[in-house]
């Protein structure tokens, strides 16, 4: 069925109830949105007696009793000899904070909320890969903490790859120094570089293209380095002792 609307989800709800009874249906709704508008009380959200979220109700949540599969998207053809890429795999690339947190949240998602809400796919296929560079997670932290930290992920499921890069990554795959994997989902956690226009200072630039400290800078007045506390994204760590924020 294309559409959530009240023919949709009316249709919807009746067919995965004749599944639900043993007849052999397979019901897929597809629509743009996860949600049905309630288009009767659209007049009170434009004259602001009600708030959008009033009237929008989630699919899922509408269709739990018996759900059917739902795909958000918009209809533009139809191949009859088609078929679904059954990818489920996520690959986050950078082992620091921002990844190793990400990489927890992404299967707490799916052992939570995907498997509930989703019926299908089958969430046993899911893979999450958190691939870092170096030798442990979160350089940052103590050892203790990043051997926990890996502890936890890989007891959640989480695949993690140490002392690995990415050479290459396409729509369909990531390519790893030794190896490839056939992946749909990239998600870049390992930092990102400064501004060019750092590059026209005609200073020497720290890892990432930051600047050096701002006592190092050419022309630039004396400064008490020690109550900067920050300085952008283009800012070097200014001689602190913990990077700056």
């Amino acid at each position: 069925m294309v559409g959530g609307g009240f023919g949709g989800l009316l249709l919807a709800r009746e067919l995965a109830q004749a599944g639900a009874r043993g007849q052999p249906l397979k019901v897929t709704l597809i629509d743009q949105r996860n949600h049905h508008t309630f288009q009767p009380l659209l007049y009170q959200v434009a004259t602001a007696g009600l708030q959008p979220p009033d009237i929008g109700i989630s699919l899922r949540a509408t269709l739990r009793r018996h759900p059917p599969k739902i795909r958000l998207g918009e209809v533009v053809d139809v191949d009859p000899d088609a078929h679904e890429d059954g990818s489920l795999t996520f690959v986050i690339a950078g082992g620091g904070p921002t990844g190793v947190e990400l990489a927890g949240a992404l299967a707490e998602l799916v052992e939570l909320v995907v498997s509930r809400d989703h019926p299908d796919p089958d969430t046993s296929r899911v893979r999450i890969v958190l691939v870092e560079v170096m030798d442990r997670l979160l350089g940052g932290f103590s050892s203790r903490s990043a051997e926990q930290a890996r502890h936890e992920l890989e007891r959640r499921g989480v695949e993690v790859r140490l002392g690995t890069g990415i050479a290459q990554a396409t729509e369909a795959h990531v390519t790893f120094d030794d190896d490839v994997l056939r992946a749909r989902i990239l998600v870049w956690a390992a930092g990102v570089a400064a501004s060019p226009l750092a590059q026209a200072l005609g200073v020497e630039l720290g890892p990432g293209g930051r600047l050096p400290g701002l006592d190092r800078v050419v022309g630039a007045p004396p400064v008490d380095v020690d109550r900067v506390r920050e300085a952008g994204r283009g800012a070097g760590q200014l001689g602190l002792e913990l990077p700056v924020p």
